[in-house]
């Protein structure tokens, strides 16, 4: 990848992870506002995109038609879209069916959109986490350094983190873990983004 694309895809997941955090402590506020739901939900799937998008331009680098390369490309791309219906169906369906429907159904309608949502948001937690892991392995062997390390280390308490989200809290995820494990991700990818930008040419990787 040539220079230019490396300080792109880097400074893209910098932004984006900041930017993450950021609207993630808004998160809260949309519950009860329409609105602030659609801008909330909308926003940080654009910034997803954005991320996505840098992390699997700057991972085909190291040969795509490698299986350990292809695979955290798939479980990414496969996080990314599961955190995709979750972020559409509670920050768009929920909020247009709670304004159109009566009382009778709005229970049941409502909690298969909870349903949805919770269950989505696991597989795309266990999704992107196990494609960061597998990501920062390739970096740490390729480009021995702190920053490789410290992604490696982020990357395994996320996996952790939501595996354990999944079998052991299996009822939901709150709205404070989701921000502790997004967090987590934000900060994996700053550091990428930071090593993308340090990175001198192709070889390096």
């Amino acid at each position: 990848m040539p220079r230019t694309q490396h300080t792109i895809a880097g400074r893209s997941l910098i932004v984006a992870s900041i930017l993450t955090v950021a609207i993630m402590f808004h998160h809260p506020t949309s519950f009860n506002n329409a609105f602030m739901s659609w801008l909330v939900h909308g926003s940080l799937m654009l910034i997803a995109l954005i991320s996505t998008t840098a992390v699997v331009s700057a991972t085909v680098q190291f040969g795509i038609d490698r299986p350990l390369v292809l695979l955290p490309i798939i479980s990414y791309l496969g996080g990314f879209a599961a955190n995709v219906i979750a972020g559409t169906v509670n920050g768009f369906v929920a909020p247009e069916m709670f304004h159109k429907l009566d009382t009778q159904e709005l229970d049941s309608i409502l909690s298969l959109c909870w349903s949805i949502n919770q269950n989505s948001a696991k597989v795309g937690i266990v999704g992107t986490s196990l494609g960061m892991l597998i990501i920062s392995s390739l970096f740490s062997k390729s480009k021995r350094s702190w920053g490789s390390w410290v992604t490696t280390g982020i990357s395994y308490v996320c996996c952790v983190s939501a595996v354990g989200a999944m079998f052991f809290h299996h009822e939901e995820i709150d709205v404070h873990a989701a921000l502790v494990i997004y967090t987590l991700q934000a900060a994996w990818h700053l550091l990428v983004g930071i090593q993308l930008i340090c990175v001198v040419d192709c070889d390096s990787l």
